[in-house]
């Protein structure tokens, strides 16, 4: 049996990021929450993103697109976390944890709806490029 090279790039996939989430994983249960966060703070996934796309022979004009776009990723990212440590402050000890993800997420969502909405990822890389290109 033949594996097709799309199947056999998308398990790479699927291993690559399950070692990353369970490394993680491992390292805030033995090791120390704060190294696993600052582990996982670490974009170790945007590295396999842009190798397989660059092996997958993307076009390099994507890839930079893709690079630049995941600032605003890494910007949600920090709403998100921000909105659930405040969550977790201000709410009662009780059931704070799964209220607090659900009010991290919420924010969260409305957020990335908003980026998508009125296409900030793209708006920004315009406006980065044409800084870039006003320095040379």
């Amino acid at each position: 049996m033949t594996i097709s090279t799309h199947t056999r790039n998308v398990i790479i996939q699927f291993i690559t990021g399950g070692l990353i989430v369970s490394g993680t994983s491992y390292l805030a249960q033995y090791v120390s929450p704060t190294i696993a966060s600052i582990f996982w703070s670490f974009p170790f996934s945007l590295f396999p993103i842009i190798i397989f796309m660059w092996l997958g022979n993307t076009n390099i004009g994507k890839i930079r697109e893709f690079a630049l776009s995941e600032i605003f990723g890494m910007g949600l990212l920090l709403i998100f976390i921000i909105s659930l440590i405040i969550s977790l402050y201000l709410l009662p000890k009780h059931n704070a944890p799964l209220y607090a993800l659900g009010i991290a997420v919420s924010i969260w969502s409305v957020c990335a709806y908003l980026v998508w909405k009125f296409n900030l990822g793209i708006i920004f890389s315009k406006l980065l490029k044409h800084q870039v290109l006003k320095l040379k």
